[in-house]
């Protein structure tokens, strides 16, 4: 049996979710194209990672609870440019951030909920310029925006559900991914909570097990749901959604999602916690005709954990580069890719 395999194996033991299949010509696996110190201390280990959206590094706050506390923190990645930024709101109590993202322009967008004075809860979309500042805000009451990005266009999309005015998920039906403009509010929607029966907290991230993730591309909104067990593709230039059904982790722990330029889906991989130990990056592969979809590891980035260069976490991508952190190492940021 060829190593790969048997590194494929050693990763996935006791786990269904791998076809055997390769990427690529093995003659060319994956290398390491560039590498860059991280600057600041957004990558500080007291801290969550950060999120990579667009060449820019992304920390937040969850929760601050006055006008002057710092609650998102934006630099690229050459750790340049550094901004911080606070979304406030008069009268509130506290202000919770629930995602962050970059537009392509470079000012940043966050959603969230703020609670005022007298309890009362509003949920928002906002934007800030590229210094920083907040320059306009979108209220989505009752829609929780959990996940937020924007397509190369300017649009902003949110994946998320419907709270009540006492803040319980309502148990009425409604869409869960929907676009706004900041002129006009909420401009078109899909997919209903009725689509994923018996799995309201489709939108939930259930931890390295069943985690949730949405990236938008030029042509594409693509969401993971570990707890719909799904992988989901909006397509911008039909305006079609495609659904896949996601294969079980098992004891696998995903650890990162990003999706390419080219729009291809990719995930590092964890299984340290089992006696081997392997890591690495695997690519999404999706069959139409089935409505499945499987990972399929990249050559040369399946390691055992505590080998030199083993991969841990895929943060992002720069075009079709893959940007992700060596275990053990976060002062460093690492591009790879197949060419």
């Amino acid at each position: 049996m060829h190593p790969r395999w048997i590194l494929l194996l050693i990763l996935v033991a006791g786990c269904t979710f791998v076809h055997s299949q390769t990427i690529g010509d093995s003659s060319e696996p994956f290398r390491t194209t560039k590498t860059e110190k991280v600057s600041g201390d957004l990558f500080a280990p007291w801290k969550p990672l950060p999120k990579l959206d667009k060449r820019y590094v992304i920390q937040r706050e969850r929760e601050v609870a006055g006008p002057n506390v710092p609650n998102l923190f934006v630099q690229d990645v050459a750790g340049t440019n550094p901004v911080s930024a606070t979304i406030w709101f008069p009268n509130s109590r506290r202000v919770v951030l629930l995602d962050a993202s970059v537009t392509e322009s470079g000012s940043i967008l966050a959603s969230g909920y703020s609670v005022h004075e007298d309890g009362r809860i509003a949920h928002f979309i906002a934007r800030t310029d590229q210094a920083g500042k907040v320059e306009q805000v979108i209220r989505t009451t009752p829609f929780v925006a959990d996940n937020v990005c924007s397509t190369n266009d300017g649009g902003v999309w949110a994946f998320g559900h419907d709270r009540d005015v006492e803040n319980k998920v309502t148990q009425h039906d409604y869409t869960i991914l929907r676009k706004f403009t900041f002129e006009n509010g909420e401009d078109v929607s899909f997919l209903k909570k009725s689509d994923f029966p018996g799995r309201f907290a489709v939108w939930m991230n259930g931890g390295t097990s069943k985690p949730f993730y949405m990236r938008c591309t030029r042509d594409k909104v693509a969401v993971y749901s570990g707890m719909a067990g799904e992988y989901i593709e909006l397509r911008l230039p039909t305006m079609k959604v495609h659904r896949w059904r996601l294969p079980d982790l098992g004891n696998a722990q995903m650890t990162g999602f990003a999706v390419t330029k080219s729009g291809i889906a990719h995930a590092s991989f964890n299984s340290a916690a089992s006696k081997e130990g392997m890591l690495g990056i695997f690519r999404l592969h999706t069959d139409d005709a089935t409505g499945l979809a499987s990972w399929v590891p990249i050559p040369g980035s399946i390691k055992k954990y505590g080998e030199p260069d083993a991969i841990n976490v895929l943060l992002g991508t720069e075009g079709d580069d893959l940007v992700f952190l060596y275990a053990g190492d976060y002062s460093t940021l690492h591009w790879g890719s197949l060419r």
